[in-house]
């Protein structure tokens, strides 16, 4: 008989787009403030951030004895050696996650004071991979494959 797999993460999935959902709709209420708006929502997701991180080391620390999982770390080794190029992919992404949360930001400003619709401006953002798909089939000839 096959093995029963979980099925959680149709849970974490459905949470996932409603976080995403609610957050996009608040940053196009605070989108007339323009750039300040995003003051109000980086404090939110750090504050965020943090309480998941210190769950997540008093766990450890109770279950481990330490702070850090080493065996599961992505910036430790298993010997407690800090990967230091395990910081460049870190930072290009919090990078890039600025720079569209911006883009987005004033792409709903400027929505707002064309008079469309600021969802156009959400759907064609999540369509951002599609359109590499494209791209990179017709320049790169590339194709895409299961992981």
């Amino acid at each position: 008989m096959p093995e029963k797999k979980s099925k959680t993460w149709i849970l974490f999935a459905i949470l996932a787009g409603f976080g995403i959902g609610v957050g996009n709709y608040l940053v196009t209420l605070l989108s007339s403030q323009g750039i300040v708006a995003l003051g109000y929502v980086g404090v939110v997701a750090v504050f965020a951030l943090c309480i998941g991180r210190a769950v997540q080391l008093i766990k450890n620390k109770l279950t481990l004895g330490t702070f850090v999982n080493y065996n599961k770390s992505n910036f430790y080794t298993p010997e407690g050696k800090f990967k230091s190029y395990n910081i460049i992919p870190l930072l290009g992404n919090g990078l890039t996650n600025l720079v569209n949360l911006s883009a987005l930001t004033f792409a709903y400003q400027y929505a707002l004071l064309a008079g469309i619709n600021q969802g156009v401006i959400l759907t064609l953002n999540s369509l951002a991979s599609v359109y590499n798909i494209f791209i990179f089939y017709f320049i790169f000839k590339e194709k895409v494959n299961k992981i």
